[in-house]
């Protein structure tokens, strides 16, 4: 986000704050958004100081007045943030007033089954247009293959694919970190063919996005994630899939589910797990294996397996102690 993003007496602050941020290697795109409504809060009250006040943040706490608590504690979180880094930097600023507010976090994790991916592959087919059936089932699938962020799959051109090594190679993911994914030779075989086709359409070059706009695919251009949203919001719609669910899927469920399912395979295949959940944090883009831990959920099949696993070693356990 730009300076010119921030207008109120306090952009300059807070465009330094972002700017440092980044340098750590946050992206902070949605906490930039949180910030500029915060920022439109302190131009119409009208504050001309280039500090944060004990008065001003207590009065954009009580502007939250009446709304949920998921709502409210993500963009106070920010300016609470935004405090935390001026404090030190500039003498008059002051902490944020009030604690953070406890806020119980939902589970808002869908794991998509075979038959969940497969209605919504043939919901693509009811979207207008060749082009956008043809970009939206090759969307899902890659997320489905690869586990990828949606930005990271947004950014994707075809100069970061390697068709000939099945080489996906994402380049300034989460914390500016580049990482090379594998792909299957079904994933390969797909891509080749959804490029031909764009090819054949006058689109498909080097430097064009592998997710193009359907209604501009020659030119090239990757699709808003808004776009995209909606559009999912539609599939989901046309298939049914989530239906019953508590929570809507969303788009970065297609995440969790890629781990869980490739953490059930590997005691499917009786992999060494504990040695492999490095891989699978790499493959992920974290750092540290607990980033990658809130991705790995215990259903049905995943606790079935470790059931197994645990009385296996028992047994081998009671016969070494009867020897």
């Amino acid at each position: 986000m730009s300076a010119s993003c921030f207008s109120s007496a306090l952009a300059g602050r807070i465009d330094a704050f972002v700017a440092w941020k980044r340098a750590q290697g946050y992206h902070y795109g949605a906490v930039c958004r949180k910030l500029a409504r915060f920022d439109r809060f302190v131009l119409a009250q009208g504050y001309d100081k280039d500090y944060l006040s004990a008065e001003l943040m207590r009065a954009y706490h009580d502007s939250f007045i009446g709304t949920a608590p998921h709502s409210k504690n993500s963009p106070l979180s920010a300016v609470r943030t935004l405090a935390r880094y001026l404090q030190p930097r500039v003498p008059q600023s002051e902490a944020f007033p009030l604690p953070p507010g406890r806020c119980p976090q939902p589970v808002r994790v869908y794991l998509y089954s075979q038959a969940d991916i497969r209605a919504l592959l043939a919901a693509c087919d009811n979207l207008r247009g060749h082009w956008r059936q043809r970009v939206y089932q090759q969307l899902i699938c890659l997320l489905v293959v690869t586990g990828m962020r949606i930005d990271e799959l947004l950014s994707l051109t075809w100069a970061d694919l390697d068709l000939g090594a099945g080489i996906l190679h994402i380049r300034d993911g989460k914390f500016a970190k580049d990482r090379d994914l594998l792909l299957a030779d079904s994933s390969v075989k797909a891509l080749r063919a959804y490029r031909a086709d764009l090819r054949q359409a006058g689109g498909g070059q080097s430097r064009s996005h592998v997710i193009v706009d359907p209604r501009d695919f020659v030119r090239g251009k990757a699709p808003l994630y808004d776009t995209v949203y909606v559009t999912f919001c539609k599939l989901l719609a046309m298939s049914r899939v989530g239906v019953d669910a508590p929570k809507r899927p969303r788009l970065h469920d297609f995440r969790h589910t890629f781990a869980t399912a490739t953490l059930s395979r590997w005691y499917r295949e009786d992999r060494d797990v504990q040695a492999l959940l490095p891989v699978l944090a790499t493959h992920l883009g974290h750092v540290h294996i607990s980033e990658s831990q809130i991705y790995l959920h215990h259903g049905p099949e995943l606790l079935g397996y470790a059931k197994d696993r645990f009385q296996h070693h028992n047994r081998l356990s009671l016969k070494d102690q009867d020897k």
